[in-house]
């Protein structure tokens, strides 16, 4: 499995420590997805938090610290999943249009592509011209 590299961990691991030094924190692991259609399964990496602490918030640092580790998403081809909620704070609706903003699809109706899983994906760059056929 490509995504379990060691280089992907690295800069995985090296991506958290940065962001958790500006008080961004991120808690990011490595999974496997089977699709809707059962026929495969896409390695990715979840994205289990993203949270600015207290004041450091609403000065683009949560957006910043995507906006890297989407760039991470799409060198190494891998799919980021999340599933947005508000049990930590914030408006659901609001954390979910920041990360549609930023390409997220749901995954359900048209763009369900992976069995059980009820949140959000990140296609990468180059996995999303593969599957609409460019």
């Amino acid at each position: 499995m490509l995504i379990s590299s060691n280089i992907i961990n690295q800069e995985l691991l090296e991506f958290q420590e940065k962001w958790e030094a500006r008080r961004v924190e991120t808690i990011i692991s490595l999974l496997r997805l089977t699709l809707a259609n059962k026929v495969g399964a896409l390695d990715g990496v979840m994205l289990d938090r993203l949270m600015v602490q207290g004041h450091f918030r609403n000065k683009g640092l949560g957006t910043e610290a995507l906006v890297e580790l989407l760039a991470i998403s799409n060198k190494y081809n891998f799919i980021t999943f999340v599933y947005p909620s508000d049990g930590i704070g914030g408006d659901q609706k609001r954390i979910e249009k920041f990360y549609t903003s930023h390409g997220f699809l749901y995954n359900k109706g048209e763009t369900l592509l992976f069995a059980n899983y009820p949140g959000m994906y990140y296609l990468p760059t180059l996995l999303l011209k593969m599957m609409q056929g460019n």
